[in-house]
C-alpha cells in the first residue's frame, strides 16, 4: 500500500506528465525552474543579521534587531526577492500554480534540516478568513505542506490562525505595520504548548507579520520558535 508522501509523489508525477511544467522564468518547457534560470537566483549574502537576513558584516545581529529583539531565536530566507523568486512567489500567490510550493519546499529542504532539525511543529503563516475566502489556499501552506511530506516533520496548519483582517501593508511604515497586525494572530496554546515551532512564510519585507506571528506563538506556550522565509525584499522594496 502506498504511503501518503508516495502517492502524493505519484500523483505530481501524473500532473507532471499530463500538463509538462514550463519554467518561470525563461519559459522553457520541462522543468518549472530551470537548471540555467536556477543559476540567477541571488542567494542570501554569508554575512548576514541572523534574525532578519539584513546583510551585516561586522555583526551576528543587526543593529535593529538588537534594540528590538524578536521572539524567534533564528531566522532563514532563502533568497533575494527579485528576479525568478519573485516570479515564482507571484506564480504561487497569485496565479494558483500550487505545484510551485512543491518546487519552492525542494529549494528550501535541505538548508532547513541543517539549521533547525528536529523541531516539533511546522507551521505556515496564516491568512486571514476574509483573504482565505477570497484566494482558496493559503500560499504558505503550500510549501509547508510539501516540506513536511519531504521531512516527516509534522505540520501543524491551524496551530496559528489570523484572527484580525488587517488592511494592506504596502505603503505603510516598519511602526505602521506592526500597529496594523498587533492582535492580528492568536496560537492554540493545546497544539503548540512547550512544542519547538519553525514557522514559515513566503517573503520577508520588515518583519512585522513574523514578528507579530511569533509574538502570539509564544504567547500560546510555544518552548521555542523559529522562523523562515522563501525570500527577504531589500530595503528599497519595502
Amino acid at each position: 500500500m502506498l504511503s501518503k508522501r508516495n502517492l502524493n509523489k505519484s500523483i505530481w508525477a501524473v500532473a507532471d506528465w499530463l500538463f509538462p511544467p514550463v519554467c518561470v522564468g525563461c519559459g522553457e518547457p520541462g522543468e518549472a525552474i530551470c537548471s540555467v534560470c536556477r543559476k540567477s537566483i541571488i542567494r542570501i549574502p554569508e554575512k548576514h543579521c541572523r534574525l532578519c537576513g539584513k546583510p551585516t558584516f561586522f555583526a551576528e545581529v543587526c543593529t535593529f534587531c538588537r534594540d528590538n529583539p524578536p521572539d524567534y531565536e533564528k531566522f532563514y530566507s532563502y533568497a533575494i526577492y527579485s528576479g525568478l523568486v519573485r516570479k515564482a512567489i507571484h506564480q504561487l500567490k497569485y496565479r494558483r500554480d500550487l505545484g510551485m510550493g512543491r518546487i519552492m519546499a525542494e529549494l528550501i529542504y535541505s538548508d532547513l534540516i541543517r539549521l533547525f532539525s528536529p523541531v516539533d511543529l511546522v507551521i505556515p503563516m496564516p491568512l486571514s478568513k476574509e483573504r482565505m475566502k477570497m484566494r482558496g489556499y493559503n500560499q504558505a501552506a503550500a510549501i509547508t505542506g510539501h516540506f513536511c511530506e519531504l521531512s516527516n516533520w509534522q505540520h501543524a496548519p491551524k496551530a496559528l490562525l489570523k484572527i484580525k483582517n488587517t488592511e494592506s501593508q504596502v505603503h505603510l511604515s516598519v511602526e505602521e505595520r506592526m500597529a496594523n497586525l498587533e492582535g492580528a494572530f492568536e496560537a492554540d496554546q493545546d497544539i503548540v504548548r512547550g512544542k519547538k515551532v519553525l514557522i514559515v512564510d513566503d517573503v520577508f519585507t520588515t518583519g512585522s507579520t513574523m514578528r507579530q506571528a511569533t509574538k502570539a506563538l509564544k504567547a500560546g506556550g510555544a518552548s521555542r520558535v523559529y522562523a523562515a522565509t522563501i525570500a527577504r525584499a531589500l530595503l528599497t522594496q519595502v
